[in-house]
């Protein structure tokens, strides 16, 4: 395994599954929305935990993860046809979010990596036009999220109804909040704290 970083903070995946990813981005014209990409041995400890403990969507046993091997990303965007073509599927029904990458079905392989991936499409609206919002539970409580991928902003509040920040979170035109996983959202807010930061 190869670790690769991939462009605009979205973690790293191994070296083939890195090119195919970014030769998706080109055919894309910007890069793929990501939520989880490659990762540690602890991180999946983390979300397995989590699970076992009723916090969390279904995580493999650390150890057994594509996550760990740098083949497997969790993405909100469905290009099925595309991602097909670049040797990407979703082996698990129950999880829509999940792609394996798998070298032998990805037709451009032997293509050129492109040398550089597309940059987020820049807008002169405000700040706050480009935020995107989702809600998790937490208990008997329900946690309210906006967060911002280009700059790294993150904030959460809870008791307050999703109304409150609705006319905010536009790019999800849906005037509601989709609900995630307290995991999904550890692993949104780690990677908001490493865009902040210049890691990413």
């Amino acid at each position: 395994m190869k670790p690769t970083p991939l462009s605009h903070g979205r973690g790293w995946l191994d070296a083939p599954a890195a090119a195919s990813l970014h030769r998706i981005d080109a055919a894309l014209g910007r890069p793929l929305q990501i939520t989880s990409a490659g990762r540690t041995y602890q991180q999946q400890q983390a979300l397995y935990e989590a699970y076992l403990a009723g916090h969390g969507a279904f995580a493999a046993k650390p150890g057994t993860s594509p996550h760990e091997a740098g083949n497997a990303i969790d993405t909100d965007e469905r290009h099925i046809t595309l991602m097909q073509e670049h040797g990407w599927h979703r082996p698990l029904s129950f999880e829509p979010w999940h792609f394996l990458y798998r070298a032998s079905d990805d037709r451009h392989r032997n293509d050129p990596a492109p040398a550089t991936t597309p940059k987020p499409e820049q807008t002169t609206e405000p700040q706050e036009e480009t935020m995107k919002g989702y809600s998790y539970k937490y208990g008997n409580k329900i946690v309210h999220v906006l967060f911002n991928e280009v700059s790294g902003f993150y904030v959460r509040h809870g008791g307050v109804p999703a109304a409150y920040n609705n006319a905010i979170a536009r790019n999800w035109n849906t005037g509601s909040w989709p609900e995630l996983t307290k995991s999904h959202d550890a692993l949104i807010k780690a990677q908001c704290d490493q865009i902040r930061a210049g890691r990413a």
